[in-house]
Formats: C-alpha cells, sequence, structure tokens
C-alpha cells in the first residue's frame, strides 16, 4: 500500500485535492442558494431594486425623500436580474434564487476563465485547471459567490473582456473587448482593473496609441452612457451611483493594509505558486505582462475601495484571478506532465503545500456555510402581524413580511446625515407619532407594543459627548415615550439540526462520491485498448465541439448548409449529427480547461454521476422525506449497471442524471402550479433533450402523473385549472426553445435514422411481443443493472413497504407506475434492445426499494412483529451491500496500436501537399476494437484533415437487416472505391452482425487491387492478426 501510494503521480494528487475543495463550495453554494437569510449585507437591497425592475418601477430612488432605498450598483446587475424575475413570474424568494443562481454561474465562468487565461499565459492543461479550482476552493470568493450581489458578475464580465482582448490581441477585434468591459464598469463601479491592465499592458510594449485608444474608448462610452442614464434619471442615477458610495468615511492607513494582509493570508499558495512565472517574466517572457498588470492594477483598485467602511476580502477577488493566472504558468514547469511520483522530493514538497493550503480553505468554506444558513421566519412574522407600517434596518425581513419598505442601508443614511445630505426629521417624526407598527435594528431585535427602549443606531460611530439633536435618528432620548420595544432574544442558528439532516446527509455522500471516484478512477484511465463504436462517436463530437468553441468561424453559413447536406469536406467541424450536443459540449469546455485528454472526457461521467447522486437525493426526500433520498442514493451508487457505464464514455449515465434531477424539479412545480419553477422544469427538459432524444420518453407518466394529480387539487379546492395548464405551456415552450437550434435543421435526416433504430436495427427482436423481447428487461436487472444481490433487496423492499394509505405508500405507488411505463415503452414500443438503454430505470427501482426497508425500519417499534421488521430492514441493506462485489476496472485486451495508426498517418500527410478538401479514409474491418468511428476519435485528436469512414455503413443494400445508417444515399463500397486516399485492413476476425459475410468480400476485392496502394504500415494486434494502413499510388 505505501507502495503504491508513493508512486501516485502528483498531477494527479493535486487534481484530486483541488476537486475536492471545489465540492466542497459547490456543497456551500447549494446550501446557500436556498438560504433564508442574506448571505451577505446589501443583498436585500439588491433584490429589492431587482423587484422594482420587474414590477416596472423606477429602479433609482430619491434618497433624500422617503422611502430611503439605496441604488448604490451599476444598472445592469439590477436589469438582468429584474428581467429575469418577471419573464420567471417569480417572487422574493424567487428573486433570491435567481440572483444567488446567476453570481454562482458567474463564480463557474469566473474558474474556466481564469484557467483560459492562464493557458494563455504559458500554462499547460493540467496547470490551467489546478488555477481554475483553486478560484473555487478560495475563501476570498465566500459569501459573494452564492450571493445575489454584483462582485461576481462583476468579474466575469472583466475577465471576459481579457479574454477577448487575449483572444484578438493582434487583430482590430480586439476592442471588442470594450463591451464586456463596460458592462462590468455599469455592474460595479470598481471594476476598472481589467482595463487598466490592458491599457498599462499594451505602453509597456510600447503601443502607446493602441493603449490610449483602448482605454478612451472605453472612458468616453461609460462617461456618454452615465450623462444619459443620469439625464434619464434627472440626477438620480449619479446620487445614488457616485454620491453615496462616497458618503461612507475613507481610512487610507490601517484599513487598506489590514484588508492586504488579510489578502495575503488568504492567498499565500497562489501567491506562493506564482513565484516561478514573475521569474520568467523577468527573463522576458511577453505572455506574462497582461497578468502581471492586472494583478498590479487589481492591488491598486482593491486596496483603493478597502478604503471605506464595509469593505471585506472578497473586494479581492480580481487580485486572485490575476494571481491564479500567473500561479498557472509558475506551476507548469514545477508540474511537468503531472506524472512524477510522489516518492520524488519535489512532488511531495508540492502535495504538502497544496494539502495544507486546500484543508484551510475547505474547513473555512464549510464554516462559511454553516454560520451564514439559519432561519429568520419568526421575525418575518412578526413583522408581518405588527398593525401598520415597519421600519426594518434587515431588508431581507422587509421584503418578505409584505410591508412597505421604509429604509434600506442605515449605515449610508447615517454617513449622509453627518455631511449634511440626508435629513432624517421627516422619520423621526413618524417614529415619534407612532406610525410604524414595527421596528427591527441592531441586527437581531424587534419591537412593537408600549414599552420604551433602544430602536434604531443609525451612526456608525457616535463619539460625541454631547446629547445629540431631536432631529437626529441616533438619540435614544428623543425616541422614548409613543415607541414601544419588545425585547426579544437573538435568534440562534439552527446549525444543531442541520448537522443531523442535511448537512450531515451530504457529507456522507460526498464521502461516499469521493470513495467511489477514486475506487474508479484505474477504469478511466486511458489505455491501449480503445473505446467502442458508440464511445468513439462521443469522444469524436466532443473534439469536434471543443474546435468550434476555439474557431467559430470556421462554421460559416455556407459550411454548416454544406454538412447539413451530407458533405464530407469538413471532417474537423463535422459531428456525428444523430447525437445531440449537450453532453460533448460539456467535455469540450473541460477540454478547454484541463487540456484534450481522454481522462479529461471521462471526468465528464464523475460530474453527471454527483448530478445523479445529487438528484436521486433530491427526490427521494422530496417524495417521502429524510433519509430516503440519502439511502437511495448510496444504492445508485452501488449498482453495477451505474458502476459499468461510469466507465464508458456514453450518453445513457448524463441521461439518468437529466432525468432525476428533471422529475425532481417536475415534483417542485407541485403540479404545475408555480410558474416560475415550471419555467425552471422546462430547462431542464430542453437540457435533457439535448443530451439524448429519448429523454422524453423517461417523462411522459411522471409529468402526466403530477399534471393530472395538480388540475384535481385545483377542482378539489375550487381553483381555476387554466393556470396551470398555461404553466405547462410555458414548459414546454421553453423548453422547445432550448432545443429547438438544433433539432430543426436536422429532423428529417434525425426522423429517418430514429425510425429505423426503434424498429429493431441490428439489436432487436423480430417480434416486440415475443417472450425473448418482453423479458429481456427483465432479465437485464439482475445480470446487468443491479446485480442480484442488490436486485433481491430491492424486491424485497418493494414488498415491505407499509399497503396502508400514507406518504410511503403514495410515493411508492408513483414509482411503480413511473417504472411500469418505462417497461412497457421500452419493451412493445421500442424493438431496438441494449441494457444501457433502461439506464434510469435504475434510481426508480432503488428508490422504490428505499421507501420500502426505510418503511421497515421506521415500523420497528410497532407491535409484536416489531423486532422482526428492524432484522429484515438490516439484512435488505446488508444484502444490498453486495452491489459493490465485482469488477471496479473497465476490461482489457491488450494494445491494439491505433495511435500508431494515427501517427503513421500524421507522418504521411506531413509530407504531402495539402488540397482543397479532406483526406478520406476508409476502414474496412468493424469490430469493437478497430472500426471507422475509433479510427476517426483519435484522427481527430490530431486534427487531421481527414473524413474517415466506417464502409460497413454503405454496404446496407448487403445484408438482410434494414440499417439505414446513411440517410444521404451515398454509394456502397464498390461503387466509391476510387474515391479514398487510404484504406485501413486487418487480417483475420473482423466483423461483427450483420457484416460477417460482408467484411471478408470487401477484404478479397481490396486483395485483388492492392497493387494501386503502397503500404505505409503494418502492425501485429492481441488476437494474432495484423492491421495495415494503405495509401493510394496516384494521390
Amino acid at each position: 500500500m505505501r507502495d503504491r501510494i508513493l508512486a501516485l503521480p502528483v498531477g494527479r494528487i493535486l487534481t484530486g485535492l483541488v476537486a475536492a475543495a471545489g465540492v466542497v463550495f459547490l456543497v456551500t453554494a447549494l446550501f446557500g442558494l436556498f438560504n433564508p437569510r442574506d448571505t451577505s449585507q446589501p443583498e436585500g437591497a439588491v433584490v429589492a431594486a431587482a423587484l422594482r425592475v420587474a414590477h416596472g418601477e423606477p429602479l433609482f430612488l430619491d434618497i433624500r425623500k422617503g422611502p430611503y432605498v439605496t441604488t448604490m450598483y451599476g444598472p445592469i446587475l439590477y436589469l438582468l436580474l429584474g428581467t429575469l424575475t418577471k419573464v420567471a413570474g417569480a417572487g422574493v424568494n424567487g428573486a433570491y434564487l435567481l440572483g444567488r443562481g446567476l453570481a454562482l454561474v458567474s463564480a463557474l465562468a469566473c474558474a474556466v476563465m481564469v484557467g483560459r487565461l492562464a493557458r494563455r499565459s504559458g500554462a499547460t492543461p493540467l496547470a490551467a485547471g489546478i488555477a481554475g479550482g483553486l478560484f473555487l476552493a478560495s475563501p476570498i470568493i465566500l459569501p459573494v459567490s452564492y450571493s445575489s450581489r454584483s462582485d461576481v458578475p462583476a468579474l466575469a464580465l472583466a475577465l471576459l473582456g481579457m479574454t477577448l482582448f487575449t483572444r484578438w490581441a493582434h487583430s482590430t477585434w480586439r476592442y471588442c473587448a470594450v463591451l464586456p468591459l463596460a458592462a462590468a464598469a455599469f455592474t460595479k463601479q470598481t471594476a476598472l482593473a481589467a482595463t487598466l491592465a490592458i491599457g498599462l499592458s499594451l505602453l509597456f510594449e510600447g503601443r502607446i496609441g493602441r493603449a490610449l485608444l483602448f482605454v478612451s474608448l472605453l472612458g468616453m462610452g461609460c462617461a456618454g452612457t452615465l450623462l444619459i442614464l443620469n439625464r434619464a434619471t434627472r440626477g438620480l442615477a449619479a446620487l445614488n451611483l457616485l454620491e453615496l458610495p462616497g458618503a461612507s468615511p475613507l481610512d487610507l492607513g490601517s484599513r487598506p493594509l489590514g484588508a492586504l494582509a488579510g489578502f495575503l493570508s488568504l492567498a499565500w499558495l497562489p501567491l506562493i505558486l506564482a513565484a516561478p512565472a514573475l521569474l520568467k517574466l523577468v527573463q522576458g517572457d511577453k505572455r506574462l505582462l497582461l497578468p502581471f498588470c492586472y494583478l498590479l492594477t487589481a492591488l491598486a483598485v482593491s486596496l483603493a475601495a478597502s478604503s471605506k467602511l464595509g469593505s471585506d476580502t472578497y473586494y479581492f477577488m480580481e487580485p486572485l484571478a490575476a494571481t491564479l493566472m500567473l500561479a498557472g504558468a509558475g506551476l507548469a514547469p514545477m508540474l511537468g506532465d503531472g506524472t512524477a511520483p510522489l516518492r520524488e522530493a519535489s512532488s511531495a514538497l508540492l502535495a504538502g503545500l497544496f494539502a495544507v493550503g486546500l484543508a484551510g480553505s475547505i474547513g473555512m468554506t464549510a464554516r462559511a456555510g454553516e454560520y451564514k444558513y439559519s432561519p429568520n421566519a419568526q421575525v418575518i412574522r412578526l413583522a408581518a402581524e405588527a398593525p401598520g407600517d415597519v421600519l426594518v434596518e434587515d431588508e431581507n425581513v422587509a421584503l418578505k413580511c409584505g410591508k412597505p419598505v421604509t429604509l434600506m442601508d442605515p449605515f449610508a443614511f447615517a454617513y449622509l446625515e453627518r455631511r449634511g445630505r440626508w435629513d432624517p426629521s421627516p422619520l423621526n417624526r413618524r417614529i415619534l407619532k407612532g406610525d410604524f407598527g414595527a421596528i427591527r435594528g441592531d441586527g437581531a431585535r424587534l419591537s412593537h407594543g408600549r414599552e420604551s427602549g433602544r430602536l434604531l443606531r443609525l451612526s456608525p460611530a457616535p463619539r460625541r459627548r454631547r446629547c445629540p439633536s431631536r432631529r437626529s435618528v441616533m438619540s435614544r432620548r428623543g425616541l422614548r415615550g409613543p415607541v414601544a420595544v419588545e425585547r426579544l432574544q437573538a435568534m440562534a442558528p439552527a446549525l444543531g439540526d442541520l448537522r443531523s439532516s442535511r448537512v450531515w446527509e451530504a457529507m456522507v455522500l460526498l464521502a461516499a462520491l469521493a470513495a467511489f471516484s477514486i475506487a474508479l478512477a484505474p477504469a478511466l484511465k486511458e489505455t491501449g485498448t480503445p473505446p467502442g463504436w458508440d464511445q468513439a462517436v462521443h469522444l469524436r463530437d466532443s473534439v469536434v465541439y471543443e474546435r468550434i468553441l476555439i474557431h467559430p468561424e470556421w462554421l460559416s453559413p455556407d459550411t454548416l448548409r454544406a454538412i447539413l447536406h451530407g458533405s464530407e469536406d469538413h471532417p474537423l467541424i463535422t459531428p456525428s449529427g444523430y447525437y445531440p450536443p449537450f453532453i460533448p459540449g460539456v467535455t469540450a469546455l473541460l477540454y478547454l480547461v484541463a487540456g484534450r485528454t481522454y481522462e479529461t472526457a471521462m471526468v465528464t461521467n464523475i460530474f453527471f454521476l454527483g448530478l445523479l447522486v445529487w438528484g436521486v437525493w433530491g427526490l427521494g426526500n422530496t417524495l417521502a422525506g429524510r433519509p430516503v433520498g440519502m439511502l437511495a442514493a448510496l444504492l445508485v451508487m452501488a449498482s453495477p449497471g451505474i458502476r459499468t457505464n461510469a466507465w464508458e464514455y456514453m450518453l445513457d449515465l448524463p441521461l439518468t442524471a437529466m432525468v432525476v434531477v428533471s422529475v425532481w424539479s417536475l415534483l417542485l412545480t407541485r403540479g404545475f402550479e408555480v410558474r416560475s419553477r415550471s419555467l425552471a422544469f422546462g430547462i431542464l427538459c430542453g437540457a435533457g433533450m439535448l443530451t439524448k432524444w429519448s429523454y422524453f420518453l423517461f417523462l411522459l407518466a411522471p409529468v402526466a402523473m403530477v399534471l393530472l394529480a395538480g388540475l384535481r387539487e385545483a377542482r378539489t379546492a375550487g381553483a381555476p385549472c387554466l393556470p396551470r395548464l398555461v404553466n405547462l405551456g410555458w414548459t414546454l415552450l421553453m423548453a422547445l426553445a432550448i432545443m429547438a437550434p438544433y433539432y430543426a435543421p436536422i429532423f428529417p435526416i434525425l426522423a429517418k435514422k430514429t425510425w429505423v433504430h426503434a424498429g429493431g436495427a441490428a439489436d432487436g427482436f423480430t417480434s416486440s411481443f415475443s417472450w425473448e423481447s418482453a423479458s429481456y428487461h427483465l432479465k437485464a436487472i439482475p445480470r446487468k443493472l443491479l446485480g442480484w444481490p442488490l436486485t433481491a433487496a430491492t424486491l424485497g423492499g418493494i414488498l415491505a413497504a407499509e399497503r396502508k394509505r400514507s406518504a410511503t405508500r403514495r410515493a411508492e405507488l408513483f414509482l411503480l407506475l413511473w417504472a411500469l411505463s418505462l417497461y412497457g415503452i421500452f419493451t412493445f414500443a421500442v424493438a431496438n434492445k441494449q441494457s444501457r438503454y433502461l439506464l434510469p430505470w435504475v434510481p426508480v427501482l432503488l428508490l422504490g426499494g428505499s421507501l420500502g426497508i426505510l418503511d421497515l425500519w421506521r415500523r420497528r417499534h410497532q407491535g409484536a412483529l416489531g423486532g422482526l421488521r428492524a432484522t429484515a430492514a438490516m439484512l435488505l441493506l446488508l444484502l444490498a451491500a453486495g452491489g459493490l462485489w465485482g469488477d471496479w476496472d473497465a476490461p482489457q485486451t491488450g494494445d491494439w496500436k491505433l495511435p500508431s495508426v494515427i501517427r503513421a498517418l500524421e507522418q504521411d500527410l506531413s509530407e504531402r501537399l495539402p488540397r482543397g478538401g479532406a483526406w478520406k479514409l476508409g476502414v474496412i474491418p468493424d469490430m469493437r476494437e478497430v472500426n471507422g468511428p475509433t479510427v476517426a476519435y483519435y484522427a481527430a485528436r490530431r486534427d487531421l484533415p481527414v473524413t474517415v469512414v466506417q464502409l460497413v455503413n454503405r454496404m446496407k443494400g448487403h445484408v438482410a437487416v434494414e440499417v439505414g445508417l446513411d440517410p444521404f444515399g451515398r454509394g456502397d463500397f464498390y461503387q466509391t472505391f476510387q474515391d479514398y486516399d487510404y484504406f485501413l485492413t486487418k487480417t483475420g476476425d473482423s466483423a461483427v452482425a450483420p457484416w460477417q459475410a460482408v467484411v471478408p468480400e470487401m477484404m478479397r476485392y481490396f486483395e485483388a487491387r492492392k497493387d494501386q496502394f503502397v503500404e505505409l504500415a503494418s502492425f501485429p494486434l492481441p488476437d494474432g492478426s495484423e492491421m495495415a494502413l494503405y495509401r493510394r499510388n496516384d494521390r
């Protein structure tokens, strides 16, 4: 064991540590999304402004007149969040969720762009990926990375501007970067560091004119926009955006120095990793000039912003991002390709630094999530029950209690008062008259009644010894009398409940997922055994989509039109077409950060496995309460079907995750009663259809059951059913809007191919109603999907569930009808059968088994059979653990030399002049290890302009089975033989059904004309045969 640990590659260790920290961040963010309180002080003010936009009210209010509500950030975030809130039909809670989700998506985008910019600064894919992960792992971004604030969206826009500038640095297109940079400045006024860094780097390069033009374009654009905005709002924009933030007193000494010390203590690991990059910069590496300038300007801006009261460590997110760009470049030479073993001193030192640094980050991240999460329902209730208006310092309470908001951000108004820019007399008169039924201040007190006491403290620094005047809200004496205080005890955070429920369950599932990933890791490594047919198709699609993301200009309208009409002249940007783009698109994004490797692609499975675990957890808890979801999620990870699909790059595991999460979202719509949740469900449906077209088949029964239950509930309550049907329409419209851009152009081709596949093709039965067809999926449950032990445990749990009318029974009935519908559809409507097609069946069955097992355990104290029930529940769990038994490594059949074939092809192409179209390579064999799609994947990885043709797909007229894989009516192998520049051949057994007779005939045809070709390379294969690559003599 010790030797195995010491032999671990340092790259894998660092990646695992960073991934673990990233997962902890995501879990913390998940709880933060649903935090009932504000996660940061101005969050409620942002939500209040967004709600004004959604309701068509003015964004900027006159802070000199009541209500005293501030809008201190740029208008872009308010307008965007307000528009989303209006479209979603969301209320206060929905606006909070949308704003926090926007911040979280922005944080993830920032991590991706940090990695991308690190790559452009000289980092390797591995080092760039680690740099992006360290951004998410840093406590500096907490809690604003999941808070409805402008900080992270502004940073994302600034990094987008830098990304565009570096992408087009040597073209006039570089000035397009002005647009996101200007948007960043109008999201948060201090988001100026990226612009200054670009200008400073251009000055250092001696391009003074470009620097002045770039900065001038941005400056004039921002100034002009602000003048127009200020004129349209009659001076209120400048009052809110400039004067109000400037009212806070500045401290140019201790406060910036303290903030800098805090940044150095939290970012010491990235700073250490950035040190080698600074040496490279001194040695003349100009790629590091821009991130170095960004670090300087970001530090200057952050220090200046920290000089005002109320600053925090997240003011240093831009310096963190700049440091990580340099850290990626500095880590690259230390890390190399990441294969150095841990036993080397340098590797051990690097791993130790990461372990210590990330351990502290993980602890602070988890503590931040736990500390911030606490309910405030009691305060909201008291404020709502108070007569008349309320005066509440906590914007969250003010918004949720349903009363008009009178005062927000009292500290800002206190400073305005000290500067003579705000008169509190009107507000004081209302307080003294008793206009407010409740007043809440000092963070934890709600007051109403007829007792006197402390109400609200506006002044942050009441150092005057003289008694304040009666016109100031600071005075206690002036507030005694008509206004009352009822002191309440501070609400204790419900951390104990969290530890015993959701947080504890989340940590258990995270630990289980981490153990699962570690055990599965060897199966995710690339070996000499190549991926099979469909796996290779999906992997090649991921490479194609990565290329399209990097070079979108290649996909011109004419090129796209040619591809849709079957052109084979653009292999580098031509995806398979039959399979949707979502999953390979996600992998393509991972390539941009971590590099184009097989292992990077397989990380996609781990991501969707985590999504599946989260979805099963949420769906189970929604159906029957905790801990059903946790038990079902653990059983899902014990399933052999999930395990075997996790080590194959296929669409079925992501499809399973999308189906489960979508049904969970469907239940949260409460029968399509809530429009915002119905729209969210529609978004998931669109994404699910972009995962695999069969997605909708898995949702037919759940949608029908939930809709019927919702309509029945509406009729019972005497409410109209039309709003629910309208929400269903919005769901369908949202899904259609997301999926239509992909499906509309290819629908005729897709429909034809799908009809052939659904009718059986090569993997079906002669009749869907035969015994072999009817029993196929039933046999697959113990043999392929669950294994015999887990099947027996699941069946026992389903049979043991309580039959009395209860929530458990309703949940069991829902799952049973869902499972039976899937069996009926995929048995009798779809003749083409493979066990993986019904992989989403696994969580449905396991949820049913988990309900029954827990029902047995809960009834252990009922009657004389209680002890027997408890024993049966434990035996079923022990039996379910048997699912872990079996192979955890993908089967290997040896080294099939396909990378060597592609290297030989690449060498030959390098010696030949390029031509207008693509070269054509025909692959004659069609077996699992050597076939057209597999060869095409390896060619795509090397960016070779070669169209690889799976020749058996052109031979459909030579077999009895209607395969129908070529919808463009191309000629067969014999008719188009002269069109091929290269051929790949193999001796021995080289085909599977139904091509056993076709492939040998093609080989004989080729052998008879072998003198027209020259052999470029040949390779012995593990099965004793020989594979050879040929090129035509005259090409």
